[in-house]
């Protein structure tokens, strides 16, 4: 087994200066990371919630006729079932 010719005094501290460097490096990721966890632990539940108050809004305000209207809401599209031979019926 071949041995380093590097005394170890001199490992110990390079192995020191790369510790430094991976934490000034890791700590503005980590922040990054630690608010985007924030975001969606905390705020995108919130922003979901509305958005499903607000669909739930405008599906009902679509549903509603105004009084007086002699307007029909439209009729609802039949679905078409695929043909055998080919072309959609209905």
């Amino acid at each position: 087994m071949k041995r380093s010719s590097v005394p170890w005094s001199l490992k110990i501290r390079a192995l020191k200066k790369w510790d430094r460097n991976l934490e000034n490096r890791a700590d503005p990721l980590l922040r990054q990371v630690d608010s985007l966890h924030n975001f969606m632990t905390a705020e995108m539940p919130r922003a979901v919630a509305y958005l499903t108050e607000v669909i739930k809004t405008l599906e009902a305000y679509a549903d509603v006729t105004m009084p007086g209207s002699t307007m029909n809401p439209a009729p609802a599209v039949p679905a078409t079932e695929p043909d055998p031979n080919g072309g959609a019926t209905s």
